[in-house]
């Protein structure tokens, strides 16, 4: 303890000083960071956390979990709603799996070592971020999108089944504490859960892509650059790994890693389900590991998917911004009215459940 606040005492007064001597390289990060929310993070993913929000709280979540009780038992060794949890996760992109795995614990569906393992494979990215932000928004093809999506896919599933095995089954979860949703309000916490979470996405997008600026300015080798990247945001590494010309295994592996951003969301929005980091940080490689393989076979079954595939400046033509126009403008008010309206809500102790 005594080591980490000498370490803290050293490391605050030169990241201000970091501020200060390079002030205009991080705030050009940061506004490339704006761009990239604008233009494709928010846009792709908003709207299935929403969806996926709603799916929970409106209790369609737990009459799906009846129906794969069986599924879920056999092969998750967890309750059904665990199954629901993981597929959800796969379709909502992190780090909402991690904050149903939250929920669900809180709920009394799960128990407190059930979460955290679940925690563990129902984090990866969602077919929003795949296809559209990476697949048609950085590299500029659909095609390539899609066969991201399937061996992102079929990693989660074998990482899951990994680190399910050899565990005991545990079939009788807490008493069940929720209260029951009405649609109108499943509705509005759904809407408000989904900015909170767009809200910590966008900001530690933010956050990396001051510390990328800085790193860039450092002119390291384009190689070493891109792996750093990725290994600390996945949105600022994919837009590096783009110009990469073996760019879609890269991607591949980097996305299912996720990088320390998504690993920081991860621990701050799991609440009671929140796994050991160590355990979280082999998951993650684990699923990395097991997603460039299989993107790796995919592309000598379909070698026309990274000919589609558009490096270099087409990328940057793709990810277009979208800062100045009104659309995104009224975007970004009424997210922000959401967001600030059911923070006052919280504050006056009317419950709204948080993502």
């Amino acid at each position: 303890m005594k080591i980490q606040k000498i370490c803290l005492a050293a490391v605050v007064p030169l990241t201000a000083v970091l501020l200060l001597w390079k002030g205009g390289v991080i705030g050009a990060g940061i506004r490339t960071g704006i761009q990239l929310c604008g233009s494709v993070i928010i846009p792709s993913m908003f709207p299935f956390m929403m969806l996926s929000g709603f799916i929970a709280r409106s209790g369609l979540l737990l009459s799906v979990s009846r129906l794969l009780e069986p599924v879920s038992m056999r092969l998750l060794r967890l309750p059904g709603c665990g199954m629901a949890v993981f597929l959800l996760s796969l379709i909502a992109g992190y780090p909402v799996g991690a904050s149903l795995c939250g929920q669900m614990c809180a709920d009394g569906l799960l128990q407190p070592e059930q979460a955290k393992r679940l925690c563990l494979y129902s984090c990866g990215a969602g077919p929003a971020f795949l296809v559209l932000a990476v697949g048609q928004g950085m590299l500029g093809s659909i095609r390539a999108g899609y066969l991201l999506l399937g061996a992102h896919l079929l990693a989660a599933v074998c990482t899951a089944l990994l680190f399910a095995r050899g565990t005991p089954v545990q079939t009788q979860p807490a008493a069940l504490r929720r209260r029951q949703t009405g649609l109108p309000d499943a509705m509005v916490e759904s809407v408000a859960a989904a900015s909170s979470s767009m809200v910590l996405i966008c900001a530690f997008v933010l956050l990396f892509s001051g510390v990328v600026a800085i790193l860039r300015s450092a002119k390291l080798p384009v190689s070493a650059f891109c792996a750093v990247v990725s290994a600390l945001e996945v949105s600022n590494g994919c837009v590096c790994l783009a110009q990469l010309d073996a760019a879609l295994p890269c991607i591949a592996a980097a996305v299912g890693f996720g990088g320390f951003s998504v690993l920081c969301q991860i621990l701050s929005v799991s609440k009671t389900a929140r796994p050991r980091f160590r355990m979280l940080l082999l998951a993650r490689s684990v699923h990395a590991l097991c997603s460039l393989i299989f993107c790796q076979v995919f592309l000598w079954i379909f070698p026309s998917a990274q000919q589609a595939v558009q490096t270099g400046a087409t990328v940057h033509r793709q990810v277009q911004v979208f800062s100045a126009t009104p659309q995104f403008a009224l975007a970004l008010l009424l997210l922000c009215v959401v967001f600030l309206s059911a923070v006052y809500t919280r504050s006056t102790k009317r419950t709204v459940d948080f993502f």
